[in-house]
C-alpha cells in the first residue's frame, strides 16, 4: 500500500503523521531566511559595493521564478542545492561585470 504524504521534510512528516523516512529528498538545512539576507550579508562582506549594485542584484533574485524556494542545502548531489547556488552567483558577481551578464542568461536558460 502506498500513502502519497506529499513533499514534507522529515520533520514535518514527524509532527503530522508520526513517521520518519530513512531518506526524504524534502530535506533541507536553511542558509538564509531570504533574499534580502543574502544580499545583505554580501554587502557587509564587500563594503565597496553600493547600494545600486546590491539593489540590482535584490531586484533579480527576487523576480527569479523560484524566488520563494528555500536558500537551503539540499541532502545528495550538488545539483539539488542548485537554487542556493544560483543565488550565491548572483550575489557575488560583480555589479554590471560580464559574470553577472552570463549569469542572468544562464538563469534564464534554466529557469
Amino acid at each position: 500500500m502506498l500513502l502519497p504524504y506529499g513533499l514534507e521534510t522529515s520533520a514535518d512528516l514527524v509532527c503530522s503523521h508520526g513517521i520518519v523516512l530513512a531518506e526524504n529528498e524534502a530535506d533541507y538545512v536553511p542558509v538564509y531566511s531570504d533574499a534580502v539576507e543574502l544580499v545583505g550579508d554580501i554587502v557587509e562582506l564587500e563594503l565597496e559595493q553600493d547600494t545600486a549594485a546590491a539593489q540590482a542584484k535584490l531586484s533579480l533574485l527576487q523576480g527569479a521564478d523560484a524566488a520563494e524556494a528555500p536558500l537551503a542545502v539540499r541532502p545528495g548531489q550538488t545539483r539539488n542545492s542548485g537554487h542556493l547556488l544560483w543565488c550565491l552567483q548572483v550575489a557575488y558577481a560583480a555589479p554590471a561585470g560580464p559574470c553577472l551578464c552570463i549569469v542572468v542568461l544562464f538563469a534564464a536558460a534554466v529557469l
